[in-house]
């Protein structure tokens, strides 16, 4: 019984040391398709919002088995992340000037409902966008939008909204 155990034990150990079965040519072209993506080179999936020196960008993905549907899912989410990253540079600004400040006025309630006020009346619908489209195999339709607006326009509109200088100037240099 003792080496009974024992034979199972290798038997088992051997079974699980053994190689696997390659792939066969067909299902390693599969596997190497499925990798591919039609995205476009400035989506990433990692990045759902950013700024250079010229725009600020928001991006989205959304897939449907319509692919209209799948449009305008991708171009409402690339638009709320566009909205987002102008929030964010704006909040950046203040929090900095908080700080520069002592917490005075650039910390008030008033100040902050102002700023996210101005930031909510940037009409973003009129944003540059940009799409990319791939359908998979299963009918599944894949859109990849990109939403921008120029720095210059969401200085011009903050600079209408507030009324605080020394923001106006610090948000015309840092954003």
């Amino acid at each position: 019984m003792r080496y009974f155990f024992g034979l199972l034990m290798g038997i088992i150990v051997a079974a699980g040391c053994t190689p696997s079965e390659p792939l066969t040519e067909m299902e390693q072209a599969e596997f190497e398709e499925e990798e591919v993506s039609a995205a476009p080179a400035w989506f990433d999936e990692r990045i759902y919002s950013e700024a250079d020196s010229a725009a600020v960008y928001g991006y989205a993905m959304a897939s449907a088995t319509d692919s209209a549907t799948a449009a305008e899912l991708s171009a409402e989410s690339a638009l709320e992340n566009l909205r987002f990253e102008i929030d964010r540079r704006a909040e950046s600004i203040r929090s900095e000037l908080a700080e520069n400040n002592g917490n005075g006025e650039y910390s008030s309630p008033s100040f902050i409902i102002q700023l996210r006020n101005a930031v909510q009346a940037i009409d973003i619908t009129g944003a540059d966008m940009s799409f990319g489209h791939e359908e998979t195999r299963e009918g599944v339709h894949i859109v990849y939008t990109r939403a921008a607006i120029s720095r210059n326009q969401v200085y011009s509109i903050l600079v209408d909204q507030l009324s605080d200088r020394q923001f106006i100037d610090r948000l015309q240099v840092d954003f």
